[in-house]
């Protein structure tokens, strides 16, 4: 079974390691997508309080301390 394993493995990354990065980027940020909803999904959507004051320091240090 483990040397089964090590095999497919290694078979894996050798597939892998061509990859282009940016098809690996894509395959990333579906994984991510599919993870957020999912976590959104049981947890409900919590929205970034401080989305849009990232350039205005006076707001964000406003909202942390509220």
């Amino acid at each position: 079974m483990i040397r089964a394993t090590k095999h497919l493995f290694a078979q894996q990354t050798q597939m892998w390691a061509d990859c282009p990065h940016w098809v690996e980027a894509i395959i990333v940020d579906k994984i991510r997508g599919t993870i957020r909803a999912k976590m959104e999904k049981e947890h409900g959507v919590q929205q970034d309080r401080c989305k849009g004051y990232t350039d205005e320091w006076a707001a964000v240090a406003a909202d942390l301390q509220s």
